[in-house]
């Protein structure tokens, strides 16, 4: 923990200085060729992965205000994918993986509004631009229950039979049985039962781009970020609602300039 105190110590630290350098000098700066820019992003999270989608107002060389939208995956650090090597004997198909001890999976929506910084003017052209991002909004978590295949026995136990199940407190001793877990369920089974979790996010992160001035442009962030949600979702069975999601992350993007 003490760890993830100072990368966001260090990510503060070094942005607050990119304002101070950028702030008085930009507006005597050589004129803006392009005025907005749109990027695609896929960033890794320690526990989770999202897609998401900028569209930014550039403002200076140096600085550039954005909306990004996104959909992401969160989850516990508890979390462990297993897979049994066993088939169906009733239709051969082959065990799925599984987390054990889990009881719903996150889904996330963002929508939030941000601001890209560079440090300084170096390698205007055709070069990597260093400098700091920071953004944050809403965030829409969408619970969503998770199945396993589960073993049963019917007429007295002599008959065995699979049942897809959700965790529940009339089933929790055969859902946390490893020897009665076949396997996980069809991927988009519990997609009809979603609730949703509103929350926030905030996010930083230091940023390299390639090309940062031309009109295509690449590049890689890397940061923390911190997801809220207020009422809590149950992600582990026997373990508290999580109210908070921290992540380190790295982002690839892809983007246009106009």
């Amino acid at each position: 923990m003490r760890g993830i105190v100072s990368i966001i110590f260090i990510l503060f630290l070094m942005q607050q200085i990119a304002v101070a350098q950028n702030g008085e000098g930009t507006t005597n700066r050589v004129g803006i060729i392009y005025n907005t820019e749109k990027a695609i992003k896929v960033r890794f999270q320690t526990n989770g992965f999202a897609l998401s989608w900028n569209k930014g107002k550039i403002q200076t060389y140096y600085k550039t205000r954005f909306v990004n939208y996104e959909i992401g995956y969160l989850k516990s650090n508890r979390e462990l994918s297993q897979r049994f090597d066993l088939r169906n004997p009733f239709t051969t198909q082959a065990a799925r993986s599984f987390v054990f001890g889990k009881q719903n999976s996150l889904y996330v929506l963002r929508a939030g509004i941000g601001s890209k910084r560079y440090f300084s003017d170096k390698a205007k052209r055709r070069g990597i631009a260093v400098g700091v991002q920071y953004d944050g909004g809403i965030s829409l978590g969408l619970q969503i229950p998770y199945y396993l295949e589960l073993l049963r026995y019917k007429d007295n136990g002599s008959i065995p039979y699979f049942s897809t199940e959700k965790y529940s407190e009339e089933n929790k001793d055969v859902f946390t049985d490893i020897n009665r877990i076949f396997g996980g369920a069809t991927f988009f089974k519990g997609f009809d039962e979603v609730k949703p979790v509103p929350g926030l996010y905030l996010r930083t992160d230091l940023l390299f781009e390639w090309d940062a001035f031309e009109e295509y442009f690449a590049g890689m962030k890397a940061g923390v970020q911190l997801d809220v949600y207020p009422q809590g979702v149950p992600i582990m069975i026997n373990t508290p609602k999580q109210l908070l999601f921290l992540n380190l992350y790295i982002t690839l993007e892809l983007g246009k300039r106009k």
